[in-house]
């Protein structure tokens, strides 16, 4: 095929790490298909071009996937569409039942239904749904679309919606991310940038935006969805762009330890990222200011873990003991830890694990 955007298959990319699944889909030759199209543009899936893929078989692939050991996990599924599948919404609605029916969470269990105006649209509800909600509803898996509403109340009772522009979408400078995401639109949005590069620039977009040099300037700027070309598809797919590695901002790859005995986590100095620890020693301590958005503190002294919420305190009634959210707020306590003059410090973060689960306090 000569223009696509991903190399590895909808499996290969959920084992890497991928938890949101991005379908364009199109009505051809009878059946409801996936590929990557310009579908303000084109309206098919092109055999040895584009490819041609059954939608069906890939809602396969995530079904196999999600019962193969993963009912732990949760999908974002992003439904792209033009006219031709508008045409055939009730193929798509079919479709979503009839292979993800048993994992799919769906908008008419939610007490929102209907919020995005008539034939029951129901907007994605980023302020208060996790992904532990839709865990503990049994289900892993949540598809939106951000077409306008379809007149089709069926179809709105299997499908979210993104209504209130709330997404921050196409941004191609991470530098605009800065001033749109406080804390506040954290807890409110989840922020996406998507690059729609194709291997030949062909149908998409040639002007690959994310590379493996700025990917984590979005990261940093307060970007958390991330749709990528070619993730993951080694040098020939980079054009120098981005791979999982470039997209971590947590835990280092050389000491994240999850099946050790090690309960607790550190930012250390040699990387910048999370390390598991025994929970022993005296560390620096990372302290949240929670009367204002990214600010921290870190404690000029080096302190057992279990007087960590203390020495915070120490620092006046406003500092918690804490862990960062997201890249943006890691490196603004790295920040704060290199303008101390403490760059060589490991510190103390409030993440530990309790029978097998890592759980953060990030005493916002």
């Amino acid at each position: 095929m000569m223009d696509y955007n991903q190399k590895y298959s909808l499996k290969n990319q959920l084992d890497m790490g991928v938890r949101e699944l991005v379908f364009d889909i199109h009505c051809d030759w009878g059946a409801l298909r996936v590929c990557h199209n310009n579908v303000t543009k084109y309206g098919e899936c092109m055999d040895g071009i584009t490819g041609n893929r059954k939608l069906k078989n890939a809602l396969d692939d995530i079904n196999d996937w999600v019962k193969d050991g993963h009912r732990d996990q949760m999908i974002l599924l992003k439904l792209e569409f033009g006219s031709d599948v508008k045409n055939n919404i009730n193929k798509l609605e079919k479709k979503l039942e009839g292979q993800l029916d048993n994992i799919l969470y769906r908008p008419d269990t939610t007490n929102n239904l209907g919020d995005a105006g008539s034939n029951d649209c129901t907007n994605l509800p980023a302020t208060t749904l996790t992904k532990a909600d839709i865990l503990a509803a049994n289900k892993n898996v949540i598809a939106y679309t951000s077409n306008n509403c379809i007149n089709d109340g069926s179809f709105n009772r299997t499908t979210f919606y993104d209504h209130n522009s709330s997404w921050v979408e196409d941004v191609s400078d991470a530098d605009k991310l800065n001033d749109k995401l406080n804390l506040s639109k954290h807890l409110s949005v989840m922020a996406r940038a998507k690059d729609g590069a194709t291997q030949d620039g062909i149908l998409g977009d040639n002007d690959v935006k994310m590379h493996e040099n700025n990917i984590m300037e979005f990261m940093e700027a307060g970007l958390n969805i991330v749709e990528v070309y070619g993730f993951g598809g080694g040098d020939a797919w980079r054009h120098n762009g981005e791979g999982p590695e470039d997209v971590v901002w947590s835990w280092s790859e050389n000491s994240y330890q999850p099946e050790t005995a090690d309960n607790c986590a550190a930012v250390q100095s040699s990387d910048n990222r999370m390390a598991s620890n025994d929970c022993t020693g005296q560390l620096a301590v990372a302290c949240r200011n929670t009367d204002e958005d990214y600010i921290w503190a870190i404690t000029p002294m080096a302190y057992n873990l279990s007087n960590a919420q203390n020495a915070c305190t120490e620092l006046g009634s406003q500092y918690q003991f804490a862990a960062p959210m997201n890249a943006k707020d890691m490196k603004a306590l790295r920040d704060t830890r290199d303008n101390a003059g403490q760059n060589s410090e490991d510190i103390w973060i409030n993440y530990q694990k309790t029978n097998g689960v890592w759980s953060a306090e990030l005493a916002l």
